[in-house]
């Protein structure tokens, strides 16, 4: 009778065993074997269903299937940790994935915003007092790590070299190491605010004024809210 209980409780724990590993196995391969938060991407590629198991019985399969249900035990744990600590320890990454998204736009927006371009310097090639006031505008109010003056480079190289000397001897005098000057090959998209205004002011005036429909001499707001 005794042999018989003992028989049944292998039985039990070992198709335990089994489930446990399926759905341990099946949750680490929806990680796409790369790491995320943590699950390591090694770990995911070792757990893969694919490996099966060696032979029908005998200690080979013993082994195999025990490693198998220690590692799924495993990733079991860590799945326990990870709920119980959320959502602390993902605010942080959930912050900086989004912040990923806009920083490449940021930097191109500051970029433009501290482009030297033709119009910064006169006919002679010097630095017109606009383009003076440009710098000091970029290195005074600027944050740090965007304190970066930028020439945009012309056809001409030697005009380009002038010009960008010009701005780093004014920097360095005015400014010493709080600067850094450097080449842009971007086009900025710069539009006058006036010209702005008189597309936005000509769009509402443009608009027909609203009629109240009237109707034998009598207007109503219900029937023109029913119209």
């Amino acid at each position: 009778m005794s042999q018989s209980i003992s028989a049944l409780k292998y039985c039990a724990a070992l198709l335990v065993s089994v489930l446990m590993a399926g759905v341990s196995l099946a949750q680490c391969n929806t990680c796409g074997n790369e790491a995320s938060f943590s699950y390591p991407g090694a770990t995911c590629s070792t757990c893969s269903t694919g490996q099966g198991l060696v032979g029908r019985g005998g200690h080979a399969h013993g082994e195999v299937l025990r490693a198998k249900i220690q590692h799924a035990q495993e990733i079991d744990a860590r799945v326990v940790a990870r709920n119980e600590a959320w959502p602390k320890p993902f605010a942080c990454a959930s912050r900086n994935l989004y912040a990923s998204y806009w920083a490449p736009i940021t930097r191109a927006g500051f970029a433009d915003q501290n482009t030297l371009s033709a119009i910064h310097f006169g006919e002679d090639g010097k630095l017109t007092r606009y383009g003076q006031q440009q710098i000091a505008g970029i290195l005074r109010n600027m944050p740090q790590k965007y304190k970066t003056v930028y020439v945009q480079r012309d056809k001409d190289e030697a005009t380009s070299m002038a010009r960008l000397n010009q701005v780093q001897n004014l920097v360095g005098t005015w400014y010493g190491q709080n600067g850094r000057v450097a080449f842009s090959d971007r086009n900025p998209i710069i539009q006058n605010g006036t010209r702005a205004e008189n597309i936005s002011n000509g769009y509402h005036a443009a608009m027909a004024p609203p009629i109240i429909p009237v109707s034998d001499g009598q207007s109503s707001i219900a029937s023109s809210l029913g119209n």
